[in-house]
């Protein structure tokens, strides 16, 4: 009776060691929050939740002396454009200004819909990114129409002007 008592002791130490380092961690991750709260996850790009793109208008410059290759380049322009591609083997670097909220939601909405760290997201300051796009020394640049009226000169772009836009939800 005693080695039943002992080995019913260890097991439950076990179990309670195994609880502590496995499920515990689990509980404060944001994946277990969504789970609860009922939100749909991506499984392919580890458990990464997709954002609705915000309303408004947009601008995506893409550097055409970094991407090359024309079928490369033709799905990330309908990638872009909002419509559904298949997987793209390429990464990116994504450019926006920090002063722009907006287009920094579209980013992050754009990265969700990417495999993880397949998009990476470079938050700039306005003028650091006016002379890399007139420089054309840049990846991909994301602007909302509004901060790009106001604060960029859309004359001197060089590369590919991807338009988006999606009308805001009432």
């Amino acid at each position: 009776m005693r080695k039943i008592g002992r080995l019913c002791g260890h097991l439950s130490g076990i179990l309670a060691a195994l609880l502590v380092l496995l499920v515990l961690p689990y509980l404060h991750q944001p994946s277990f929050r969504l789970f609860l709260e009922g939100k749909k996850t991506d499984t392919v790009s580890s458990a990464t939740v997709l954002l609705d793109a915000p309303g408004g208008n947009f601008y995506i410059l893409l550097n055409p002396k970094l991407h090359i290759d024309q079928k490369k380049r033709e799905q990330w322009v309908d990638f872009f454009q909002g419509k559904d591609v298949s997987f793209i083997f390429e990464d990116l670097s994504c450019s926006v200004a920090r002063a722009d909220s907006a287009a920094v939601d579209m980013a992050k909405s754009f990265q969700s819909r990417l495999p993880q760290n397949q998009m990476k997201l470079v938050l700039e300051d306005t003028a650091m990114l006016r002379s890399r796009v007139q420089a054309g020394k840049y990846d991909v640049v994301l602007v909302s129409k509004e901060f790009c009226d106001a604060a960029m000169n859309q004359k001197q772009w060089k590369g590919i002007l991807i338009p988006y836009s999606k009308e805001e939800e009432k």
